[in-house]
């Protein structure tokens, strides 16, 4: 009976000890658990983060698509300024050529005074 009593006390204490260990691996599985929801509520967070990340690339894609698009109007225009002024700079020549050439002209007429007076009446 006293190794009855014995072979019972010894299953107690290994029960004890099992029960114990599993606890233990109770209160690890809790704590990975707890681990793996941070991650993924870290992991969420920083999914999020990316998407906004994206929009903000896709928008300063946009801004400088516009950019070059008003910079190359810019230029075009430029250019087209630049060809008008030079178009007003060569007819201003031309007419001061013609201005010349008319001065010239009529440099070679002589009016008497009597014939600006007489027709002054």
């Amino acid at each position: 009976m006293r190794e009855s009593t014995q072979g019972i006390n010894e299953g107690r204490q290994d029960l004890a000890t099992i029960n114990q260990s599993l606890q233990g691996i109770m209160q690890m599985i809790r704590n990975a658990a707890s681990k793996v929801k941070d991650i993924s509520d870290l992991s969420q967070v920083q999914a999020e983060g990316a998407r906004d990340m994206v929009a903000a690339m896709d928008e300063i894609a946009r801004v400088t698509h516009e950019n070059a698009s008003s910079t190359e109007e810019v230029s075009a225009a430029t250019e087209e300024q630049t060809a008008s002024m030079q178009e007003m700079t060569n007819a201003a020549r031309e007419l001061s050529q013609l201005s010349d050439e008319l001065k010239a002209l009529i440099s070679r007429f002589r009016i008497s005074d009597e014939a600006c007076l007489n027709s002054g009446e």
